[in-house]
């Protein structure tokens, strides 16, 4: 059975969890941090759902594991 090609791209993407974050950063601020990294395909800082505010922490996401390295 072959695996679909959507399935295939999810499973070889790679996140970096980001901890201990200032309640003050953004996404826009932890793109700018990594932004130097070929193949950074996206970024986010976690967010409480009721209140907006930041968790401190959050995630890199890379196109594969080469590029994160």
């Amino acid at each position: 059975m072959e695996v679909p090609t959507a399935v295939t791209l999810m499973a070889s993407m790679v996140s970096l969890y980001v901890g201990d974050l200032h309640p003050d950063i953004t996404d826009e601020a932890l793109f700018d941090a990594f932004n130097s990294f070929k193949g950074m395909s996206s970024v986010r800082v976690c967010r409480d759902s009721s209140t907006g505010r930041s968790l401190c922490y959050g995630y890199v996401n890379f196109s594969s594991l080469e590029d994160g390295a």
